[in-house]
């Protein structure tokens, strides 16, 4: 998946772009219900995975 930066360094989102994203976010969903984990799992884990960069970020 490319983005693509236009003449004002904002990122140009195409329809391919866009149909690659959703068929990898529809992989992700299939594999994370076939190994049983939830949305507030995922989330939490999201969480902490934040507050890492974030700690490593202010040091």
């Amino acid at each position: 998946m490319n983005f693509i930066e236009d003449e004002s360094d904002k990122i140009v989102i195409t329809k391919s772009n866009v149909v690659a994203l959703r068929e990898f976010l529809d992989s992700m969903a299939k594999e994370a219900k076939a190994r049983g984990i939830n949305e507030n799992d995922l989330l939490h884990d999201l969480e902490q995975v934040r507050e890492k960069m974030w700690s490593k970020r202010n040091k």
